[in-house]
């Protein structure tokens, strides 16, 4: 009925893992895709995070820097409101 050959049933085996393997690297290789896909989106997150964070503080420093000129100068003007008098 049917010929069993070993290099016939050696090759049908091969043949098979190597179908097998190839499937395994292309599932694994779909993964690495997806998770580098991630981690990319995961960095930009992270720098956008970043850069806002430092955007406001420089803003909000800005605007306290800015205020305390502001006292100082109008606290100058009343010194010299008060010297001139």
């Amino acid at each position: 009925m049917f010929n069993l050959n070993p290099e016939d049933i050696y090759s049908h085996i091969r043949k098979q893992g190597e179908k097998e393997l190839n499937n395994q690297f292309r599932d694994c290789n779909r993964e690495l895709v997806h998770a580098e896909a991630g981690i990319g989106k995961q960095d930009m997150t992270m720098q956008r995070l970043y850069e806002d964070n430092v955007g406001c503080n420089i803003n909000e420093r800005c605007v306290r820097i800015s205020a305390s000129c502001e006292t100082v100068q109008k606290l100058q003007e009343v010194r010299k409101a008060e010297q001139e008098l």
